[in-house]
Order: C-alpha cells, then structure tokens, then sequence
C-alpha cells in the first residue's frame, strides 16, 4: 500500500552512509558520467520507483 506524502518536499535531504558505499558510489558516477547526485537518485529510483 503505497501512501501519498501528507506535505509537499523540496527535494533534498541529508544521507550517512559508510565511506566504503560513499567511495563505490562516487567510482559508479565516475565511470558512467553522471554526478554523484545523479548517480545517488538513479539508485534511490531503482529502490521505490
């Protein structure tokens, strides 16, 4: 059951992760041309479409 957010988001939010995901990351960005931000929302995409 999928919920309908009760408030508008602007978008952006503040993540931890480990170095080691931060570093795979970045190298995943690097090497398909995309910004780390690219790269971070591509994944979050494939996660909850």
């Amino acid at each position: 059951m999928r919920r309908e957010p009760e408030q508008p988001y602007k978008g952006t939010f503040n993540v931890r992760i480990s170095p080691k995901l931060h570093r795979n990351i970045a190298l995943y960005a690097m090497e398909h041309g995309k910004s780390l931000n690219a790269a971070v929302e591509e994944a979050i995409g494939n996660m909850v479409g």
